[in-house]
């Protein structure tokens, strides 16, 4: 009986310190996250909560949110606050947040009118890829301007066609881009990748999060 009361002596003394000890580590993981925000040091405050071994709390969601604000990414900062107000719907902090960064968003929201080749192209391409495509299509013209062949004909009119849409999209893209970011933030389209690029639904990695 008395060895019994020992071992649970220990066994509660043992789970006393482990206690301790992941307090401690929680408490300093959050106040290193924090410095880094205070510090003006916001890529290194979203590399620390961005690492895959911790368990993000709805106070460092939003946290990463507000690193995300103050390098002029609106699109993750209200995703993460959003997030951080679906663990604590009653986070006061995040919800005023995530009210002043939507007040920040483009208030002209009007979807792009160009034809539907157009928003395919735009919606399924980078730019940089819609670019390599008109480049290429430039050199095939080219081609087949200095060869001879009954069929040139066709290709030619093919190629046209095909640069026609490729550089529509291209223009789109480039005189649309702010509403585009509005548009998409506001129905919920496309994800917005690490260097603030879009991606269609589409090409996003399994398991990408949208807003």
């Amino acid at each position: 009986m008395q060895q019994r009361s020992i071992m649970m002596k220990k066994l509660f003394i043992y789970n006393s310190v482990i206690f301790i000890f992941l307090f401690g580590f929680l408490n300093a993981t959050e106040k290193t996250g924090i410095a880094y925000l205070k510090m003006g040091q916001y890529q290194k405050a979203i590399d620390f909560y961005s690492n895959d071994t911790m368990q993000l709390k709805p106070s460092d969601l939003n946290n990463l949110g507000v690193a995300y604000y103050k390098l002029g990414s609106l699109g993750k900062a209200i995703l993460y606050t959003d997030k951080a107000l679906k663990l604590k719907p009653d986070f006061k902090e995040a919800r005023n947040n995530l009210n002043i960064y939507r007040s920040k968003l483009p208030q002209d929201f009007t979807p792009l009118k160009s034809i539907k080749p157009f928003d395919f192209l735009i919606n399924n391409f980078s730019f940089n890829t819609l670019l390599i495509f008109a480049i290429v299509g430039v050199l095939l013209l080219v081609l087949l301007l200095f060869t001879r062949s009954s069929l040139n004909i066709y290709f030619l009119i093919v190629i046209l066609i095909f640069e026609f849409f490729i550089n529509g999209a291209l223009i789109n893209i480039k005189l649309n881009a702010k509403k585009r970011y509005g548009v998409v933030l506001k129905q919920t389209e496309i994800l917005e990748g690490p260097g603030n690029e879009f991606i269609s639904k589409a090409k996003a990695p399994e398991g990408a999060e949208f807003y």
